[in-house]
């Protein structure tokens, strides 16, 4: 997992780079940084960066149109800038800006997730997979420490809704 500082340092990188500027085209190879949603979505990633908040670990995208990105670096991802037609090693989507820069999410192990979504739905689909994670390491915690009780974990197996 990406800590916290890597996150914030992309996120401001990000906005440096899309300040000012309009992404042309968006494209993305057929990997898995798009597990559960669909790739297609991503391409329709256009116009102006109208915010980008980091939630948590999550990077949560807000274009013109009221299209969102909800991205996460996992353990190996990352952005970098480069001019047209630089070669990126493991580029997996490109975000291609009206400077002629474009914008790689480069992972070379694939752990990293983008996640296209209607801009009002960003910070529900942040929560939910924060959630879900919150849940497996609740899960993986209690399966080691058996003997031991936990009662904010056991509230998070339960499925209650309440967090600690």
């Amino acid at each position: 997992m990406p800590e916290l500082p890597e996150v914030e340092i992309a996120r401001r990188n990000l906005v440096q780079w899309l300040d000012g500027r309009r992404v042309v085209r968006a494209e993305a190879d057929d990997s898995r940084i798009f597990r559960g949603a669909r790739r297609e979505d991503f391409a329709l990633l256009k116009g102006r960066l109208l915010s980008l908040e980091r939630r948590g670990k999550y990077l949560l995208f807000t274009f013109e149109g009221g299209r969102g990105l909800l991205g996460h670096l996992g353990m190996t991802g990352r952005f970098v800038r480069r001019p047209e037609g630089a070669a990126v090693p493991y580029s997996r989507a490109r975000f291609h800006l009206d400077s002629g820069d474009v914008i790689h999410f480069a992972d070379s192990r694939l752990f990293g997730r983008m996640e296209p979504c209607a801009a009002s739905r960003l910070h529900a689909r942040a929560s939910t997979h924060a959630a879900s994670s919150t849940s497996v390491d609740c899960q993986r915690w209690v399966r080691r420490n058996a003997s031991i009780s936990c009662d904010p974990c056991a509230s998070c197996l339960s499925g209650s809704s309440r967090r600690p």
